[in-house]
């Protein structure tokens, strides 16, 4: 299994599991576990985080389908790639 990482294409940005959840550098997956199922992912991202601050008005918010009741965003499963590294 080649390591991977899972890139949000209207941003470019990576996921990586924690607080916030969208990084420049992402996490580095190994095992054939696919995070990439069902038909939404949740994005949690502090509006106090360089990220948010950074893309909130470009390409984050205008590519996120919602939010879901503790205000985390929902991104539709179409706008992820898993990318070799």
């Amino acid at each position: 299994m080649k390591p991977y990482k899972l890139k949000h294409i209207p941003t470019g940005l990576y996921y990586q599991p924690g607080r916030n959840n969208l990084s420049e550098k992402g996490k580095i997956y190994y095992a054939d576990y696919n995070i990439l199922k069902g038909d939404r992912l949740v994005v949690k991202l502090s509006s106090t985080s360089n990220i948010y601050k950074r893309y909130k008005t470009e390409y984050l918010m205008s590519s996120m389908i919602g939010l879901n009741y503790k205000g985390d965003m929902i991104s539709d499963i179409k706008d992820w790639v898993r990318e070799d590294i």
